[in-house]
């Protein structure tokens, strides 16, 4: 589809859902962004399983085939969807200045990753 890549990071929140992570992971792909930054909630204990599905998630990271830097932070116990995100988030922007945003349950159209490099370079400088 493109083989324009992106100039921005792309952080990847994921937490369980190989599926998903899988199908939004082959969209970052296209764009080949130079850094990402992938957000792994942790396992619930009470939930037999999810460990595995976990696992499984993260493992699709493990098919970065373009010149890529890639930055985890992976929780080991689940921190719950605000703590996590937050402290994920946190985390993004004390390693690069900006980055494109997208969770595991958000497939984005092919234009989005585009839409949003051009929305960032629009509005770098405008104060808020």
């Amino acid at each position: 589809m493109s083989e324009i890549s992106l100039n921005t990071a792309v952080a990847f929140i994921i937490l369980k859902r190989p599926e998903e992570t899988q199908r939004v992971f082959a969209e970052i792909r296209k764009f080949k962004p130079p850094k990402l930054l992938v957000v792994a909630e942790g396992p619930r204990p009470d939930r037999p399983g999810e460990e595995l599905q976990c696992a499984a998630a993260r493992a699709i990271i493990d098919q970065v085939d373009w010149e890529c830097e890639i930055f985890r932070n992976y929780a080991d116990t689940n921190l719950g969807c605000r703590d996590r995100v937050s402290s994920g988030l946190d985390w993004v922007f004390d390693t690069v200045e900006e980055a494109i945003i997208i969770e595991d349950d958000c497939l984005p159209d092919p234009t989005f990753f585009r839409f949003a490099e051009e929305l960032l370079d629009r509005y770098r400088d405008e104060s808020c």
